[in-house]
């Protein structure tokens, strides 16, 4: 089962260039929504998020989000690779 995912990053954000190499290394699809861009800023601030990298993960026969905050390896491993 494929997740959803949807990373909301910052040009500026070591973390964020980590996690986007860690999910691109393995061939793990994400939409990127940049928080430069003031729709995205927007939608991360309604969620009350002040921190990026922020990490919105849905599965398709499961409708509640997961979220992860910052660049959680051991998190993100368990939620997309399995333990």
């Amino acid at each position: 089962m494929k997740p959803n995912i949807i990373v909301f990053t910052a040009a500026n954000c070591i973390f964020c260039k980590k996690q986007k190499e860690w999910l691109d290394k393995l061939s793990i699809e994400y939409l990127e929504k940049k928080v430069e861009v003031e729709k995205h800023k927007r939608e991360l601030l309604e969620r009350k998020v002040l921190g990026v990298p922020f990490t919105i993960i849905t599965f398709e026969r499961e409708p509640k989000e997961i979220t992860v905050a910052g660049f959680n390896v051991n998190k993100l491993e368990s939620l997309l690779l399995g333990d």
